[in-house]
């Protein structure tokens, strides 16, 4: 591929670091994009080298550190990424991306929901646990991916769109419209999965609706957790 001086799309949907000098950037019509920070250049993926790839409308994307890493060259600059990458797509479930040999492998993950609206099957946000498991928000709830078994499965409780997912410690944070922010112990979590314990963030003293629409969570190194709400502001949990 040649690299280039621009996005195929400007309409970015995500940016997640890769080592030390690359960037990854999905967007909503132009697939996914590495840039190089050093050159401020672009390597652009999409259906056009990824044939098994269905469609370039993706919102999210996390490395994987299975697999090691590989090297892209950006005008004769070598990079190094991570081979395999995870899709989140706008409404065609998850990907998983192999940079090695050039394949991919679409996964639907509405199927996972009782209500199954292949339009619905769009996945915002994912996080990887220390089992190397993909946690999903998506627009129907909370789902998480087993890698081994390749095979996604419902967590009880979380009803709506799942705006952005973010571990603090062993807690998953999961940011909701519906729901406003709740927490899950990853850990009991495997050990109960039909019985999740779900702890709802309190908004007192703020005196805000508890559904209060949440659409990110940042910790920060005191322990505390900022949280970004859609017509709210910004909120800080202690």
């Amino acid at each position: 591929m040649r690299a280039t001086a621009a996005l195929h799309d400007a309409s970015v949907t995500s940016i997640a670091p890769d080592g030390a000098h690359a960037l990854w950037l999905t967007s909503w019509m132009g697939g996914f994009t590495c840039m190089d920070k050093r050159s401020r250049l672009f390597l652009h993926f999409g259906r056009h080298n990824f044939h098994r790839l269905p469609n370039d409308s993706i919102w999210s994307l996390l490395p994987l550190p299975l697999g090691g890493r590989c090297t892209l060259a950006v005008r004769g600059r070598p990079i190094r990424v991570s081979r395999f990458l995870a899709l989140g797509h706008v409404n065609r479930g998850l990907t998983l991306v192999d940079l090695g040999t050039g394949r991919c492998h679409n996964y639907p993950i509405v199927r996972c929901f009782k209500a199954r609206y292949v339009a619905e099957d769009g996945v915002r946000t994912m996080v990887a646990d220390s089992r190397g498991n993909l946690w999903l928000g998506t627009e129907k709830g909370l789902a998480l991916f087993d890698m081994k078994r390749r095979q996604a499965t419902e967590v009880p409780g979380v009803n709506g769109l799942v705006c952005h997912l973010a571990l603090w410690g062993d807690s998953l944070c999961v940011s909701t419209r519906d729901m406003g922010l709740v927490f899950l112990s990853v850990a009991d979590y495997y050990r109960h999965p039909k019985r999740p314990v779900l702890h709802a963030a309190s908004l007192d003293p703020t005196g805000l609706s508890p559904s209060l629409a949440v659409t990110a969570t940042c910790a920060d190194r005191s322990g505390r957790l900022w949280a970004g709400t859609y017509e709210n502001g910004l909120l800080l949990y202690r």
